[in-house]
């Protein structure tokens, strides 16, 4: 996700609170005479302060991670009355790491934010009226959200018809009057025909089509997405009784040259390329357990030559496995049950199969319809190659959460 932060001209270096020590982020180089945010140690935790010009006006923002550029809490307003002046007197140490930032109070145009309120009422009001060409007008054309462009929504093109509500719950605008850009911090719950519904934390979902992200032109305030070319992420995986991270950047409309990602708890490393699922991806086995909350940095270089940095957090574990595996046969089918564990599993999404020989065959479950049972019949059939008497046969059954963490168990089998 893109460490870069649209909405406002910031005039401080980011600061980190790692394990107490201090992690400098640099400044913007177009900025002139930032004020400084310096960390200093003390007995009961850290004191954080503010060098700067005496009459400046600031908002004080903190964050636990850079993902998507941070969704920054505002902590207080500050009018520099002094220089040195310490703004934040009693900070903890933290196992994972905190980010400080100074924003300018830049105020914009008053009518911006009222153009905003007008623009988000359109959308419902298109939604609702089921106008798919009117919804979608409200897109810039150069919109792009996690590798996807306007073509890529089908998915929205589809149920825009079958739309019931839809309802804007806004919790806040941050608003840049640099880059035009706007970040609309909410929810956005979806009602459909036959009573389902969606909700989306915007702007922060990954799985929104980016309704928070806008953007102010010629023809007033479009859905800009958060222009990120590529989706990245950093999922877990509890392989063997060990974590594993499974790295990977996607991201079909913008073809990659190169992937490197680094953070705690590994080397900087280079994604390979991925031949199943195309992109990138890479397998890391971490020198220690992270945080949930960690942020891993993504190079990437685009084969036009382009760079992003972009970031992705670890967002959760899966702390069991569904062994003990047992396989049974009887006339030629395999009954393959496992140790149900998605009650226990927080967010489970369910289980996915795989069946394979020593040849290399492989069978396996929809890994877009997980099962929501805990065992399986299969025949020679159904998997594709034969079951042959005397040979070993290999199953892996994994869990998946909602964030694509897993757990594995592994087992294997003679055919009798």
């Amino acid at each position: 996700m893109s460490a870069s932060f649209p909405g406002t001209r910031y005039l401080s270096s980011l600061l980190a609170v790692l394990a107490l020590h201090l992690i400098p982020l640099p400044i913007r180089a177009n900025e002139s005479s930032p004020p400084k945010l310096t960390l200093d140690r003390r007995n009961d935790g850290m004191l954080l302060t503010v060098h700067g010009r005496v009459g400046t006006r600031h908002q004080l923002e903190q964050a636990s991670t850079l993902s998507g550029g941070g969704d920054w809490l505002e902590l207080r307003s500050i009018t520099i009355t002094n220089n040195p002046e310490v703004i934040l007197d009693r900070i903890p140490g933290a196992e994972v790491a905190r980010f400080y930032r100074l924003r300018e109070i830049n105020d914009p145009p008053p009518d911006w934010e009222q153009e905003i309120r007008d623009f988000l009422q359109r959308m419902e009001q298109r939604a609702e009226a089921r106008d798919v060409a009117g919804f979608l007008d409200l897109f810039a054309n150069d919109f792009v959200h996690f590798g996807d462009i306007l073509e890529d929504m089908d998915g929205l093109v589809a149920a825009i018809p079958t739309v019931r509500t839809f309802d804007w719950n806004i919790s806040r605008i941050t608003i840049s009057v640099e880059t035009k850009t706007a970040q609309v911090h909410g929810t956005v719950t979806v009602g459909f025909d036959g009573g389902g519904s969606r909700q989306f934390e915007e702007p922060l979902n990954e799985e929104s089509p980016g309704f928070g992200w806008l953007r102010r032109t010629d023809n007033g305030w479009k859905i800009h997405g958060n222009q990120q070319r590529a989706e990245v992420s950093v999922a877990t995986g509890l392989v063997g009784g060990s974590h594993q991270l499974r790295v990977t950047a996607r991201g079909d409309r913008f073809p990659m040259s190169s992937v490197t990602v680094s953070g705690p708890f590994i080397a900087a490393t280079s994604l390979a390329p991925d031949p199943t699922y195309g992109g990138f991806t890479v397998w890391i086995t971490p020198s220690a357990r992270p945080p949930v909350g960690t942020s891993y940095r993504f190079e990437v270089q685009y084969a036009d030559n382009t760079r992003q940095t972009l970031e992705s957090p670890i967002h959760s574990y899966v702390e069991l496995d569904a062994s003990p595996i047992q396989v049974s046969m009887a006339g030629g089918t395999a009954t393959i049950s496992w140790r149900d564990i998605m009650p226990q599993v927080p967010n489970a999404s369910g289980y996915w199969v795989w069946v394979y020989d020593q040849d290399g065959h492989r069978f396996t479950t929809d890994d877009d319809d997980y099962l929501q049972t805990h065992s399986l019949t299969v025949t020679a059939a159904d998997l594709g190659f034969p079951l042959v008497r005397g040979r070993q046969y290999s199953v892996n059954v994994y869990l998946f959460n909602d964030q694509d963490d897993f757990s594995e168990a592994i087992t294997h089998f003679t055919v009798p």
